[in-house]
């Protein structure tokens, strides 16, 4: 595992997808809380499997929530998935 590239993971997490106030619009909280559980979900998948690759670990997180995206018959569903997708396009361009 790569101590560097996951540091910069939670640096990202803290830095730029900080926790949302509970005042916010619920659209804009839902999207962060959505991102913030990405990021998590990834970190937890690159802690779990060290040998893989963190690049491979972020490429087929986002495939599987773009294949949830379009398969999930419910629009937040959909917004969720692809608001996951999104924000691990937004880590694998930081670690690539």
């Amino acid at each position: 595992m790569n101590d560097v590239e996951v540091q910069s993971i939670c640096d990202y997490l803290e830095e730029c997808l900080f926790e949302p106030s509970i005042n916010w619009p619920p659209e804009q909280f839902a999207e962060r809380s959505y991102s913030r559980w990405a990021v998590s979900e990834i970190l937890d998948r690159v802690r779990g499997n060290p040998e893989v690759p963190i690049v491979s670990t972020v490429e087929v997180f986002m495939a599987e929530m773009t294949y949830f995206a379009h398969i999930s018959p419910e629009t937040s569903a959909r917004e969720m998935f692809t608001n996951a997708a999104d924000t691990a396009a937004d880590i694998l361009s930081m670690i690539s």
